[in-house]
């Protein structure tokens, strides 16, 4: 309790000294991060391998592309990004300058999570940094190997007070937890979702949490099946399905459930070989816990292809399931493994009402090429992004704000969104002390002829001509009222 009180102390006390607001700072801060990526490639790539079995070229294109983006995006555009922008004035207020600013909100948290070990620690980092914000940086201890690299490597390249790394299991983080922030950012499971949103209570503290959750893929009749099943297996079997975003099961019509389930092996095939174990290109379950819980969903199942496992080396072959019941408890939980159940609906209706009997998914996949069926799966459902012939493809576009909606969480982040996640929207207004008697209106005594005025003004929506006449009206309106008194208080000759 003692440590962690400490460490979010220094971090307050840094962040209090000013010294993370100009953004001469922050962007020297983010190329040295860029700098420790560059530099320690290697030692991540062999850190995250004991972790996953993750291949290095994998971490590169998943992780490390990503990262490497955000931080040339954030330096780049940082100046704009915090820029003051210009907003609108009412007519009460034409003489008066308005604008917004975005500032730092302090302290923030940032924990990351086991499966992408390095992106969902730096990504979000980036973003806080360049917001200007100090932060604690919890990356998530079940991928041990990264998360003792980034305590290792990190203080060496960022300023140590702004930025520390706390290491650990669930006591560190319930003691974390009960330290206040200004933000927590927090990729994880419903179920730690409600634990770290009741702590954040406390402290009325905002948070972003990425949740994920089952990610339906309807499959229509009217597509090149080949191609949209390539994407499919791409998608769901990378990490070993350990991906938020990655496809937790099949919709599709009965009539194409077993040529589905054929282009499937056949890809499979081609991406992993006939000995899916000896390649070098799928991954494992992080851990004997995770194994088992992923073994358990496979009970009563009928299983089309795959279904091998290894217990020692956490090893499960890329599986698939066929005729599920939607009561099965495969169709429960969120998998987050290499098993893909296939439901098979009658109609796209089918497939909607499935989908909306359950909890709001953190990406929906459409494979068709049906506008209007694509347009009616998007209108009549609801996710944090819809994805369309494709699958997790979206998340490395950072123009798209990547978050969830409901279970499947709340914020969004990626490039300028995670600038503006981390900031306080400010509001300004700046008036001069001139020109006072335009706000007779608003001054005792009241009168119902004032109240005429106000609602005539603010109510009418008028173009930039009528605004000025009405200005110049005004004026003179005021300025024959302000002579009548002046001139009505002089004593009679």
């Amino acid at each position: 309790m003692e440590r962690m009180q400490q460490v979010v102390g220094r971090a307050r006390a840094a962040f209090n000294s000013g010294r993370c607001r100009p953004l001469e700072f922050r962007i020297q801060q983010l190329k040295a991060l860029e700098r420790m990526v560059k530099e320690k490639e290697k030692e991540f790539l062999a850190a995250i391998e004991a972790d996953l079995h993750k291949c290095g070229w994998k971490t590169l294109t998943c992780e490390f592309v990503s990262v490497l983006e955000e931080l040339a995006l954030a330096t780049g555009r940082l100046p704009s990004w915090a820029a003051p922008r210009p907003v609108g004035r009412s007519v009460l207020t034409i003489r008066d300058e308005t604008y917004t600013c975005f500032e730092p909100l302090g302290v923030v948290l940032i924990t990351g999570t086991w499966n992408y070990p390095f992106l969902t620690v730096m990504q979000p980092l980036v973003g806080a940094i360049a917001a200007g914000n100090a932060v604690v940086v919890k990356p998530s201890e079940i991928s041990e190997n990264t998360a003792q690299l980034v305590a290792n490597l990190l203080p060496q390249y960022l300023d140590q007070e702004l930025y520390p790394v706390v290491t650990g299991g669930v006591p560190e983080m319930t003691e974390l937890l009960k330290q206040r922030f200004d933000h927590i950012f927090c990729i994880t499971n419903s179920t730690v979702g409600k634990i770290v949103m009741a702590a954040a209570a406390k402290h009325l503290t905002p948070v972003t949490l990425e949740l994920g959750g089952k990610s339906p893929c309807y499959i229509d009749k009217d597509c090149d099946l080949a191609v949209a099943c390539r994407r499919i297996t791409w998608g769901k079997y990378m990490n070993c399905g350990q991906t938020c975003i990655a496809p937790d099961y099949i919709l599709c019509d009965p009539s194409i459930q077993s040529k589905v389930v054929e282009n499937i092996k056949a890809t499979l095939q081609e991406f992993y070989g006939a000995d899916v174990k000896s390649s070098p290109d799928y991954e494992r379950i992080i851990n004997k816990r995770h194994f088992k819980r992923i073994l358990s969903l496979l009970e009563g199942q009928k299983i089309a292809h795959g279904g091998e496992t290894d217990e020692a080396s956490c090893f499960i072959a890329p599986t698939i399931l066929t005729d599920v019941s939607p009561e099965s408890k495969v169709m429960e939980e969120e998998i987050f493994g290499p098993v893909l159940p296939i439901v098979t609906v009658k109609s796209v209706d089918e497939a909607i009402e499935f989908i909306n009997r359950r909890e709001k998914p953190l990406a929906l996949y459409v494979f068709s090429n049906n506008k209007q069926l694509i347009k009616q799966m998007a209108s009549e459902t609801s996710s944090g992004g819809v994805t369309v012939n494709d699958v997790i493809i979206q998340y490395g576009v950072l123009s798209l704000p990547f978050g969830g909606v409901g279970n499947s969480g709340m914020g969004t982040y990626h490039g300028k969104h995670s600038f503006e996640t981390f900031s306080h929207r400010r509001s300004y207004l700046i008036k001069d002390l001139k020109m006072d008697v335009l706000n007779l209106w608003r001054y005792p005594p009241s009168s119902q002829r004032k109240v005429d005025l106000v609602k005539f003004i603010v109510l009418k929506q008028f173009s930039k001509r009528q605004m000025a006449l009405i200005i110049l009206a005004l004026l003179g309106i005021v300025t024959a009222a302000v002579i009548k008194v002046s001139f009505g208080s002089l004593p009679s000759t």
